[in-house]
């Protein structure tokens, strides 16, 4: 799911000379104009934000590490990030290794970034459902990108190593979540629960504590009721009790996670600036 972007100024011109064409090898007519500025009065209004700071971390000379952080509602967000986290959550993508040639600047400086949206339109974006907030944030994330880091890219096709998700050589060991009960979970340090979960949104959130992309080929298309639980760290002396995350899935869920390739989308960093401070 990636997205080209055309330069805005270009878009203008091109479109200023179709009409001055479109002009002459017509003649005029008020109806036409008047169709004319009620399409363009319907057509929906872009997704964008009307105010953006970013300012470079200054962290604290005792901080121990760099730690990220991202708050959003329907004002808009904040956060302290590097830009390939707003990149990650603009394209859509789970993993760095589905960014190519981002500098190194672009992975690990910090920012504070303070967005929000047009205060007139907040009711606006309230209303619209989960997957219309989505696309808006990340066309929103995405025009900021391109204004103030100057972003270009192109998408490629890479094959990539991947772990397939899928039924154990015992079966599952699912519960379906029954219809009447609401779904929802969590994910904490070494632990996953909840219900009405679907094994792509299963595969989705195990791909942070394997380090791999995951994809989904369970066949299983139900909802279920989920409860996992694994070690953080593998080291014997760490002290972390209890099974491997790959052991913890074959055991209490009957699911093993097997290592393959496939093709996986990606973007290939073409430019990429430093933001001006504001």
């Amino acid at each position: 799911m990636m997205l080209r972007l055309a330069s805005p100024s270009f878009l203008r011109a091109k479109s200023h000379r179709f009409l001055a064409l479109f002009a002459l090898a017509l003649p005029f007519s008020p109806s036409a104009v008047s169709q004319a500025s009620d399409a363009s009065a319907s057509a929906p209004k872009p997704w964008t934000y009307e105010v953006v700071s970013i300012k470079p971390d200054k962290p604290d000379k005792n901080d121990q590490g760099i730690v990220s952080w991202w708050r959003s509602n329907t004002e808009g967000f904040s956060a302290n990030t590097q830009p390939m986290g707003v990149i990650m959550s603009a394209y859509g993508v789970f993993m760095p290794e589905q960014i190519m040639d981002l500098p190194e600047w672009a992975k690990s400086d910090q920012f504070d970034i303070e967005a929000r949206i047009d205060p007139d339109r907040v009711e606006e974006f309230k209303k619209l459902s989960r997957e219309e907030r989505k696309k808006a944030e990340q066309a929103m994330m995405l025009a900021m990108l391109a204004e103030r880091f100057h972003l270009k890219v192109r998408r490629e096709v890479k094959e990539m190593p991947v772990y397939a998700l899928v039924p154990a050589k015992s079966g599952p060991k699912l519960k379906e979540t029954p219809r009447d009960k609401a779904g929802g979970y969590s994910v904490g340090p070494g632990q996953l629960k909840g219900s009405g979960i679907e094994m792509a949104n299963l595969a989705i959130n195990l791909q942070g504590p394997v380090g791999r992309l995951i994809v989904d080929k369970t066949a299983l298309k139900g909802k279920y009721d989920i409860e996992l639980k694994w070690a953080q760290n593998d080291d014997p002396n760490s002290g972390d009790a209890g099974p491997s995350i790959f052991t913890a899935l074959e055991e209490q869920l009957g699911l093993r996670l097997e290592s393959t390739k496939a093709p996986v989308d990606s973007i290939v960093i073409e430019h990429i600036e430093r933001p001006s401070e504001n």
